[in-house]
């Protein structure tokens, strides 16, 4: 399904994205640093999916596997210090608003994953709900994310201001995985739905507050790799938070459960599935409120402050004025 979708994406950029201007020399492409990144990342991922499941962890292969990661990731950091326009800028990397924005959506998006995974899984296993019924009643949870993200927009466009918001957020994030936890005890379509809500409404918050946060900290010039490194992280925190919960949950609940989403569950492997996923969210808690605590560490900088390549101020009603040129 993505495919055709993302050449459809690729062609309207193509025909529709207007040109931008270069505001310095076009530097050639860092197609060694690109390929060490893929390749440390790619062995990063089989460490974390065949870690404890397809290998034992002292096992050759995985031991060779996390030696690999250390050589690559030493090789990368190695080329991108005399690359001249890196693929991973190790500079901006250091960047206060940056580092921290970039943790935090790596925490805040493997948080996700808690409940797009294992939410349905749940639902289809302890309260007999379809496929169709458990996507369906992750719609709170998608109402959620669109409400807050676009009432955060707005009201950031107005005031110029966004810490508050993915602290708010976050806050809201980490009661709601305990509340997640505290009723997967007695399961209820009912209760999972307003906690994926209440989980929803703090997302939206987060995730693109914090990427204005970076965008609004850096050069003009240094916006797209900016992003690029964002999103990076983003991603990977998500790779990385579906693998280390499965595992998770795969510990707790054993072979019976993958088993039972199709067959049906005897007593006992309910309890187990319901044990798993009350460990997952009370294991995932504490991750968003590690985001919190580097949100809270993030040092405001009004948006429009007059600061070289960074936003005008809101326009009234909310538009926002061409950014001023460095």
């Amino acid at each position: 399904v993505n495919l055709p979708l993302g050449a459809l994406a690729l062609v309207g950029l193509r025909l529709r994205l207007p040109a931008s201007r270069h505001d310095r020399p076009r530097q050639p492409v860092d197609a060694l640093g690109a390929a060490l990144l893929a390749a440390a990342t790619s062995a990063f991922m089989l460490v974390c999916v065949w870690g404890g499941d397809r290998y034992a962890w002292g096992s050759p292969r995985l031991l060779g596997l996390c030696g690999a990661v250390v050589a690559l990731g030493v090789a990368l950091a190695a080329w991108e210090r005399r690359a001249a326009d890196p693929i991973v800028p190790l500079g901006l990397l250091r960047t206060r608003p940056v580092a921290l924005a970039s943790a935090a959506l790596f925490l805040t998006t493997g948080a996700l994953f808690s409940v797009n995974v294992f939410v349905p899984l749940f639902l289809q296993t302890t309260t007999g709900a379809s496929p169709l019924q458990a996507g369906l009643l992750l719609v709170p949870m998608m109402i959620g994310i669109t409400i807050s993200t676009n009432l955060a927009g707005r009201a950031i466009a107005r005031s110029g201001r966004y810490k508050r918001y993915p602290v708010g957020g976050l806050a809201l994030m980490t009661a709601a995985l305990a509340l997640l936890a505290l009723v997967a005890g007695d399961p209820s379509r009912t209760t999972i739905a307003l906690g994926g809500a209440l989980f929803g409404l703090g997302f939206g918050t987060v995730g693109q507050v914090l990427v204005v946060a970076v965008q609004n900290s850096v050069e003009r010039a240094q916006l797209g790799v900016a992003m690029a490194t964002t999103n990076f992280f983003r991603g990977l925190g998500g790779a990385v938070g579906a693998a280390a919960l499965g595992a998770i949950f795969a510990a707790r609940a054993g072979l019976a459960a993958g088993e039972g989403a199709v067959h049906g569950l005897a007593p006992a492997a309910r309890a187990d599935v319901i044990d798993a996923v009350q460990t997952v969210f009370l294991a995932t808690a504490p991750v968003a409120a590690l985001a919190l605590l580097l949100v809270l560490a993030l040092e405001e900088v009004p948006l429009g402050d007059g600061r070289p390549g960074r936003a005008a101020p809101p326009a009234r009603g909310g538009a926002a004025v061409a950014p001023q040129r460095g």
